[in-house]
């Protein structure tokens, strides 16, 4: 196909979002852009407590990445569905990513993730997300991956999981 025929990226990422909401359930949550500062100290503490450097495609996500998601569930709180999505339109050459997750959930928390990949048809390139994931005693997470790739990308994502007694992940 050619590329000017496709749908745009809000379009795609609207419809993405409608398909899944309608399949599980989701409430609306407002969008907001909040700034993190973290030192390096700490910056440095949430990386590779689960995904070790032995393991290749985690090491060079720690050495590449350049941003994703850190969400720290409070004990007994239902975060309800979090969608992320990742979308990729175009690029001038070839083009790599490695978004780094951290989610933890404290006892008894509860959280849907939505983990949305998608890319243009025809378009080359690699999607190296790491989650790290970490359920307290009792905690609840579910976690569904939708991917809409071309056959040019390459995307070898990688989950580490630790969960505590009675913990689930699904």
């Amino acid at each position: 196909r050619n590329a000017m025929d496709l749908a745009s990226p809000e379009a795609v990422g609207r419809y993405a979002a409608e398909r899944a909401l309608s399949r599980l359930k989701g409430r609306k949550v407002p969008t907001c852009e909040v700034p993190v500062l973290f030192e390096n100290t700490l910056a440095a503490g949430l990386l590779g407590s689960l995904a070790h450097a032995t393991q290749p495609l985690a090491a060079m996500n720690a050495a590449l990445f350049e941003d994703g998601l850190f969400l720290d569930v409070p004990a007994g709180e239902d975060a309800g569905l979090i969608e992320l999505v990742s979308v990729v339109t175009g690029a001038m050459g070839p083009i790599a990513f490695h978004p780094r997750h951290v989610l933890r959930l404290g006892q008894g928390a509860r959280l849907t993730l939505l983990d949305t990949s998608d890319g243009l048809a025809g378009l080359g390139y690699l999607h190296n997300p790491v989650f790290e994931i970490s359920l307290g005693e009792g905690a609840e997470m579910a976690h569904v991956r939708i991917q809409r790739e071309g056959r040019a990308a390459f995307h070898l994502s990688s989950v580490h999981t630790a969960i505590a007694a009675r913990g689930a992940s699904r």
